[in-house]
């Protein structure tokens, strides 16, 4: 099974907790609007990996078509 959709998902919200991180510790004036944004993206990315290793999303990720089989519903062939 391939699962790099998901890890790959899940490295890119790694590094962009470690941007909203360093946003956060910033301390110049005028950047609030700034850190609003970057944290208001940040709780739409953890939404999106929370729901991407949730049970249905690893049936869909799972799922083959029947008599065909190592095709993907997509039409990716599976390793």
């Amino acid at each position: 099974m391939r699962y790099w959709a998901r890890v790959t998902g899940t490295v890119l919200f790694g590094l962009h907790t470690l941007g909203l991180l360093g946003v956060l510790a910033d301390s110049h004036p005028g950047i609030g609007l700034t850190k609003v944004l970057t944290t208001l993206s940040w709780l739409i990315a953890c939404g999106a990996v929370v729901f991407l290793w949730q049970r249905p999303s690893s049936a869909f990720f799972q799922r083959v078509l029947p008599g065909r089989r190592g095709i993907r519903p997509s039409g990716l062939r599976c390793a």
